[in-house]
């Protein structure tokens, strides 16, 4: 015994007396290492699992009483290591479920997730992509090469178990059974089996649909690799390294391979049948809780291969697709992926035509009702919908169809979100508000009244009277789903139709059909929370398939063996055969009760189940109490507690776990008809899709019972359990006629998450499924068998005097003697692994690799004598005839070695003068190249130079212009800055000043003291002026009186008229004393004052002075008449002396004003000379500024000429600033008055 053991879990817990559960003990089976005990009765271990929480890395103590064979096994020595097991699980030396268990989760661990199990290949779906070698294909095509020349496949570069493999073995299988046929080595019995079958099982979520994916591409391109465009030698591809096309870049071109003609029928048969798939999965394909791509409903594919291997057709039968989830999927799940598909695919046109503008699946209600929508494989619908519409054009869909198919499609959708509504109690009719109504008739091309009649009447038919009758708002519902139902189904029938058209050979094709690989994808078992009709047919299913292969593999066989009289140790198997016969036994089977209460009047649910309790109460169907009083092994297969009973419920124990059923509705969906008006209202279509339809929907409601009237018969009701009972016969018997290779797909865990490994879900799947009992009878069975003339035959060439004399021995005698022989003789040990049979002889695998080998040996031996012999008469046949022939070659070659040593002479001295005359020109030409380029040379020097001085020349040049330029520029741009400056800063001197003076005179003009004074002065001349006036009257009057004659009156007239020119000045003397009393303060003072004023005022009073003079000019121009009018009257008065000398006095004042205007112009005028001088001086300065910066640039002044010129920028911009400084301050001061 070992020192590592495997001890289980349950007698771990017992021993140490833990009532806390068994999590903390791992998941079954504990690793552990034994250690010496003191006493007999106990058995020491140490733990070393890491899953046993509770004892890990601890000392346990078991009782020997709790130990025997079936609770503690012997572990291999990689159990503890870290080594990966082998890729073969039947080369471990220990094989029982915890090493199977272990070393499938170290592989799944390590991203191997395909382990061999004997012929059974394991597959744990990794829930992740794991990247494949690139030639991962063509390594499983070529490793046959290796077998043929008697080496080991799996020693062909490490080649590790693969769903290839089972593909390649299945075509190699065939293809060994059509040369046996072709040959004739089988016609003595049925032994060789040509066609085969690959059967893909396990649960749902496993990867069964992913594998058979696989495995249908390798054949696909297998078929590639033998016709004649891609055909590659068998020499040619034992170096697959260097292979132009691998089987990978074949299958990528299939499955990838987007056909750019207009007519996309043009594809091989191999791209059609890769491109089925998509098309499949979207309309049989859904997400359950188990699984997001999940087969709900099962596909056989033939593929057909001709007599060389060439793919010709393929053929698909599907099986009971499952139509209650078109009405109510389960929370969690999702409805078909089609329906998804469309919704996220679809592009603005179809969406206007299928009516699915701004919806979701949110807005349907037979996709809403689960509230799942999206997918966790990480495959998106709208990606889908492409591969969809591509697979359609592959296949050989025209537009027309496709978008036929995609309408009713779109209308199913539609059509589940009908309402009606009440008329009355008996009668109701279609909502007409309801705003899917429209969208269904326009996509199904109907008229209201028509679906209105065909939903919620029908028609009784009473001897040749038909009567239309109305149904009531309860039953209406049950007739749409009902029509959704078998509308959706006949879709999916004639997609599958419709496929094996375009991939089942054509007659011409199928006259070279030799054989066929059938792919069996079906659901995996299910077991829900709640499970009707739909689990019970699809664990039927996989219970069919769970006993064919029991009988492949254990009880065919085991009987064989027997009848051969082979000894072979007994090993158990699981064996359900009584869970079938609980289930589609005749007459007595659930289905056939079923199929009773359905064709009787008045079944239901609860006669169903009253009827299925009492004659199935315990134990199974198979057996009878008054045949056998022996109960048999598994007669708890059915149970129902009074509970289950009371809900119309049962259990049945199937080979993988025990599932609980609901009876509810069973009757009604077995029946699985549809009305006979939903179907003629697909025939009122103008849709020519719903004729086609509508014929497979009639066809299936003809087998309905045309009357019920007494004493007639009663036509049977093609159920749906009699129909796929049917289906499951059919394929097991075809299944049966085949050479089966089996795949067990496991789900590591519930969770469908990556890197997370379930022990203890595994181990119920390998227990359940029987594959640890099957790799035990393989480990022990004859793998291989011959017949004994078939035998003798292949092996006798291993002893060479064998055959001698021994002819008309019998075919077992000789096998016997063959034997004996190859024992005597060491080639095969007395080991027992191999057996004579009474027809065969039974070989182990290793027998038969060992006898292969030296069978290969030998024949390779043989063929290299044969070549000796064969090569030795040909040297010698060759000698004779290689003499007479030298002596011909010898002076053949002699003569044209004597010709070629004179012409090499005579071309050496012709060479000699050629290559003189030749060295002269070329020394000529070498010399006259020189010499024209060191002309040309020294030209161009030349050049360059002159060029280097004129372009240096003519940049000073350049230079000097600019400068000029730029400081003319510079010197004006100041003086024009200087200008505009000083001149602002005038006017805002001038503008400060009159505001001064402005303000002055108003103030002056507010002084009231000044105002009465005023006044007061010129009442005073007023009253004056009155009496003046007044005295002047008096005197004319009097002047007037005595004039008294008219003698004196040219005296008197000339007399006036002196008097009035004598008056005169006085008027005008008397006028301008008062105009020069308003003037007194005004051009005097300002003429004195302008020696006062600086330079910038004078030019403001001289304008002012000479406006004022104006006025005085007018002023005396108004006063002359009136002084004239006083000189009339009287010109020798006082008044006129005196206003004559004012006036005199005016114009002195006048002239003085004129001097002192004069004099400010001449001031103004030498004002703008110096000015001058100024701007002169300034811009001698800025030139001698510029000169100095020159200067700094070109490096040629000094530090004192660089610090004169700063001094100089400095004294220039302090003068900028004091002016910018005075003129912010002017205009501060104006704000300020302002």
């Amino acid at each position: 015994m070992s020192s590592q053991v495997w001890i289980r879990s349950s007698v771990l817990q017992k021993s140490q007396g833990d009532g806390r559960g068994s999590d903390g003990f791992g998941w079954g089976w504990v690793l552990a290492k034994m250690i010496s005990s003191e006493s007999d009765d106990i058995l020491r271990l140490h733990i070393i699992d890491k899953d046993c929480i509770n004892c890990h890395n601890k000392d346990v103590e078991v009782p020997i009483s709790l130990i025997n064979s079936e609770n503690l096994v012997n572990a291999n020595t990689t159990d503890v290591s870290e080594v990966i097991p082998p890729d073969n699980l039947k080369n471990l030396t220990h094989l029982h479920e915890a090493s199977v268990v272990h070393y499938l989760r170290k592989r799944y661990l390590a991203d191997k997730i395909y382990t061999a199990a004997g012929a059974i290949l394991l597959v744990v779906n990794p829930f992740k992509h794991i990247a494949e070698p690139e030639y991962l294909m063509d390594q499983y095509w070529n490793r046959e090469f290796l077998r043929e020349k008697g080496g080991d496949i799996n020693d062909d570069e490490g080649l590790s178990p693969h769903v290839y493999e089972k593909a390649d073995n299945a075509f190699r299988q065939m293809m060994k059974g059509l040369s046996a046929a072709d040959i004739g080595s089988a016609t003595q019995s049925n032994e060789v089996v040509i066609n085969q079958s690959i059967l893909v099982s396990g649960e749902s979520g496993a990867g069964k649909t992913f594998s058979s994916k696989l495995m249908m591409n390798f054949l696909a391109a297998i078929s590639e690799r033998m016709t004649g465009t891609l055909q590659v030698s068998r020499e040619r591809a034992s170096r697959r390294m260097s292979m132009r096309l691998s089987m990978k870049q074949s299958l990528e071109r299939l499955s990838m391979s987007r056909v750019k003609s207009k007519d996309r029928r043009a594809g091989n048969v191999e791209q059609k049948i890769v491109q089925s798939n998509p098309i499949l999965e979207s309309f049989g394909n859904a997400r359950t809780h188990l699984n997001d791509n999940s087969s709900r409903f099962g596909k056989y594919i033939e593929m057909r291969f001709t007599r060389k291997g060439v793919l010709i057709g393929a053929a698909i039968n599907s099986y009971l697709l499952e139509k209650i989830r078109l009405i109510a999927p389960s929370p969690g799940e999702r409805n078909y992926h089609v329906f998804y598909e469309m919704l996220q695919g679809c592009d603005i046109e179809d969406e206007e035509r299928f009516h699915f503008e701004g919806k979701g699946p949110t807005d349907f209600k037979i996709l809403s009702h689960s509230g799942t929508y999206n997918r966790r494989d990480g495959i998106e619908d709208i990606d889908a919908f492409g591969d969809l519409v591509d697979a359609f054009e592959t296949l050989g869909f025209d537009k027309e169809e496709e978008s036929n198919i995609f309408a009713v499609t779109a209308a199913i959708l539609h059509m589940g979100n009908l309402t009606f509504k009440q008329i009355s109690v008996d009668e109701c009719k279609i909502d007409e508000t309801n705003e899917s109504l429209a969208p269904v008739l326009d996509l199904m091309q109907l008229e209201k009244e028509t679906l209105n009649d065909a939903l919620c009447y029908f028609n009784v038919t009473a001897g040749k009277e038909t009567i239309k009758r109305a149904q009531n708002l309860t039953k209406v519902p049950s007739g749409l789903e009902a029509l959704i139902k078998g509308l959706y189904n006949a879709v999916f029938n004639y997609i599958v139709a419709r496929i094996n058209e375009q991939i089942n050979p054509d007659e011409e094709k199928a006259k070279q059909q030799a054989a066929f690989i059938g792919v069996l994808d079906i659901f995996g078992f299910e077991s829900f929370k709640v499970n009707s009709l739909e689990q019970l047919f699809i664990n039927y299913c996989n219970e069919s398939l769970q006993q064919q292969f029991n009988r492949h593999v254990f009880k065919n066989k085991i009987e064989e063996y027997a009848r051969e009289g082979i000894e072979l140790p007994s090993i158990s198997f699981p064996d359900n055969q009584d869970a079938l016969d609980f289930i589609d036994k005749k007459n007595t089977g659930l289905i056939s009760i079923l199929d009773a209460h359905c064709n009787a009047p008045g079944g239901s649910d609860c006669t169903f189940a009253s009827d299925l309790y009492k004659k199935c109460p315990t134990a199974s169907l198979s057996w009878d109490k008054k045949k056998s009083k022996k109960e048999p092994e598994n007669k708890d297969r059915f149970s129902a507690t009074r509970a289950q009973q009371a809900q119309l419920k049962f259990t049945l124990l199937h080979y993988a776990e025990p599932v609980e059923y609901s009876l509810e509705s069973v009757v009604e969906k077995n029946k699985d008809e549809l009305p006979k008006e939903a179907a003629n209202l697909l025939l009122s279509s103008t849709l020519p899709m719903l004729h086609i339809l509508a014929r497979e929907l009639n066809q299936a409601a003809a087998e309905a019972p045309v009357s019920a009237l007494p004493g007639r018969k009663r036509k049977k009701r093609s159920s749906a359990g009699s129909k796929f009972s049917c289906q499951m016969r059919s394929l097991r018997d075809k299944i049966d006629a085949t050479d089966p290779h089996y795949v067990r797909c496991l789900k590591p865990n519930n969770q469908l998450i990556p890197n997370v490994f379930d022990a203890l879900s595994i181990s119920g799947q390998l227990m359940s499924s029987g594959v640890i009992e099957a790799m035990k009878i393989r480990r022990a069975e004859f793998s291989q068998r011959f017949f004994h003339d078939v035998f003798v035959g292949r092996y006798c060439v291993l002893d060479t005097g064998f055959v001698m004399g021994k002819d008309n021995m019998p075919a077992k005698e000789l096998c016997d003697a063959l034997l004996l022989a190859m024992e005597t003789k060491r080639i095969l040990e007395k080991d027992g692994s191999v057996q004579v049979g009474k027809t065969k002889v039974f070989l182990k695998q290793c027998a038969f690799d060992l006898l292969e080998m030296r069978r290969a040996e030998y024949l390779s031996k043989s063929v290299v004598i044969i070549q000796t012999y064969g090569r030795s008469y040909l040297a010698q046949r060759n000698l004779v005839q290689s003499k007479k022939a030298t002596l011909m070659i010898q002076c053949a070659v002699r003569q044209y070695f004597a010709r070629k040593i004179v012409q090499e002479r005579r071309m050496n001295r012709a060479a000699i003068i050629i290559k003189s005359y030749y060295q002269r020109f070329c020394a000529r030409r070498w010399y006259m190249a020189n010499l024209y380029i060191a002309l040309w040379y020294q030209r161009f020097y030349r050049g360059a130079m002159g060029r280097k001085k004129y372009s240096n020349l003519n940049q000073d040049r350049l230079v000097t212009l600019i400068q000029k330029a730029w400081r003319r520029y510079h010197c004006h741009c100041k003086y024009q800055k200087m200008k505009h400056s000083t001149l602002f800063i005038q006017c805002f001197i001038r503008c400060y000043r009159s505001r001064q003076e402005l303000w002055r005179l108003k103030k002056e003009a507010r002084d009231l003291g000044n105002t009465k004074k005023e006044r007061d002065e010129l009442k005073v001349e007023v009253e004056g002026l009155k009496e003046e006036l007044q005295r002047v009257k008096e005197i004319i009057e009097k002047l007037l009186q005595n004039q008294a004659n008219d003698v004196v009156s040219s005296r008197n007239v000339s007399v006036a008229n002196k008097k009035e020119s004598d008056t005169e000045p006085e008027l005008e003397k008397a006028a301008l004393v008062a105009l020069v009393a308003d003037y007194k303060n005004g051009p005097l003072r300002l003429s004195h004052q302008t020696n006062t004023e600086d330079n910038g005022t004078l030019a403001i009073l001289v304008e002012e002075n000479t406006r004022k003079i104006e006025q005085l000019q007018k002023d005396l121009d108004v006063a002359r008449p009136e002084a004239g009018v006083m000189r009339q009257h009287n010109p020798t008065t006082n008044t006129e002396i005196m206003l004559r000398s004012e006036v005199a006095k005016l114009e002195k004042e006048l002239s003085a004003a004129n001097l002192v205007n004069a004099s400010v112009k001449v001031k103004a005028q030498k004002d703008a000379e110096m000015y001058k001088a100024q701007i002169e001086e300034a811009k001698k300065l800025q030139k001698k500024n510029d000169h100095t910066v020159y200067n700094i640039s070109h490096g040629g002044s000094s530090n004192t000429s660089r610090s004169s010129y700063t001094k100089d920028l400095k004294k220039d911009l302090l003068n900028d600033m004091q002016i910018f400084i005075i003129f912010i301050i002017i205009l501060s001061i104006c704000l300020l008055d302002v």
